[in-house]
């Protein structure tokens, strides 16, 4: 019998989606020492909780997946820091409850044994103050990190398997995967947990976008390598899901 941890990295391999050409004209992932330097690095706007916004169950009841989006209208670089912070970012630092006197930072999102293996990237199409290009979710600084410059509204629609719609999507989030985070404390089944977190982080940003009056649309069929190294990512970090996001036009009558 295989070592369960290979047992589990052998059924995400089995389920990848590749494209007829790998490279798509994207060169190869790099190693961990090869990463490339960012670009530069956009502080977001500070964000607190804002006391007149919908509540949770009526966040609940109006979220539904939308593809109507409306590409005249820029999403605001205040709303997406808003978008990060309230789906994977920092939001509070408390006392531990064993009575130790240390304090314990806290996320939007829970993690088995706060290992948080997932990073959140975002491809920006039609962001105000910010390039269109792919950066990477700085959770700890609040930070977006830009890491490749370029419009990819059209290879996005491409590589999720043809869905032309996302082309006129303002934003992409996409969630990545590290399972060296989380296999070192719990061996195979860490893989399940990290598919948990992702989830969280998912319905986050889907009742947020609810709350906002956004289109959100979760993606779950996409060309795995290929968004890999558009987000240039090392060995060992997959792309788990993809969320598309943007202002939503007024359905039609």
């Amino acid at each position: 019998m295989k070592p369960s941890n290979d047992i589990a990295l052998e059924f995400h391999e089995r389920t990848k989606m590749l494209p007829a050409n790998e490279s798509q004209g994207l060169e190869a992932r790099p190693t961990t020492e090869e990463r490339p330097k960012p670009l530069a690095g956009f502080a977001l706007s500070p964000v607190r909780a804002s006391a007149g916004g919908l509540s949770l169950e009526t966040s609940i009841e109006r979220r539904y997946t939308s593809r109507l989006f409306d590409n005249s209208r820029p999403l605001s670089a205040a709303l997406l820091a808003r978008l990060l912070r309230f789906s994977c970012g920092y939001t509070s630092i408390t006392l531990q409850e064993d009575g130790s006197g240390q304090f314990m930072e806290h996320r939007a999102q829970p993690s088995a044994g706060a290992t948080y293996p997932i990073n959140t990237f975002f491809i920006a199409s039609n962001l105000s103050r910010l390039p269109p290009g792919v950066y990477r979710y700085d959770a700890r600084v609040h930070t977006a990190v830009w890491l490749r410059q370029g419009r990819f509204d059209r290879q996005i629609a491409k590589w999720t398997l043809e869905q032309p719609w996302l082309a006129r999507a303002a934003v992409h989030f996409l969630l990545t995967g590290c399972y060296e985070r989380i296999q070192g404390r719990y061996a195979a089944r860490g893989y399940r947990y990290m598919l948990f977190e992702a989830g969280h982080i998912a319905q986050n940003l889907s009742l947020l976008g609810a709350a906002y009056g956004l289109a959100v649309q979760a993606v779950g069929g996409f060309e795995d390598e290929t968004l890999a190294r558009l987000l240039r990512l090392p060995p060992g970090e997959e792309v788990l899901y993809l969320l598309s996001a943007g202002h939503r036009r007024r359905e039609p009558s």
